[in-house]
């Protein structure tokens, strides 16, 4: 698997998530620990059970410094990941034309190596709040 791959090279940790009813908040990232950090960070509550969610957790020295910053401040790092972990694209109405033209044309190149034969448009249910993958 090349997702564990990655998560390995970087001493990474590749998780699934868990949902529970009550979460112990973090409010310091100092209670973070080596032992701690895959239970803390591989929770989520109940109502996001549908997502079936994953996380890739590496180190931060192992990661690449964007120069920005999100809202409280914090800057914002990327990992690498190999082209053929991305095995599904999905995008939305909101999704601008040329960004999804853009993506579109990356996994296009088969040179690119993507897992990811074409990407999915989703479309806003008028009866519940999900999405439905639009046929075709």
């Amino acid at each position: 698997d090349p997702l564990k791959e990655a998560a390995n090279s970087a001493e990474g940790i590749l998780a699934s998530v868990t949902y529970q009813k009550h979460l112990v908040p973090i409010l310091d990232n100092k209670v973070i620990t080596d032992e701690n950090i895959r239970i803390l960070l591989s929770k989520k509550s109940c109502q996001w059970m549908h997502e079936d969610e994953w996380r890739l957790i590496v180190k931060l020295e192992k990661t690449v410094g964007t120069g920005n910053a999100d809202e409280k401040g914090y800057p914002i790092c990327l990992f690498e990941i190999p082209n053929t972990c991305v095995t599904e694209i999905y995008y939305t109405e909101r999704t601008p034309f040329d960004a999804v033209k853009k993506i579109q044309n990356r996994i296009d190149g088969a040179e690119n190596g993507y897992s990811a034969p074409s990407m999915k448009k989703l479309i806003l249910s008028d009866r519940k709040y999900a999405y439905r993958v639009k046929a075709g």
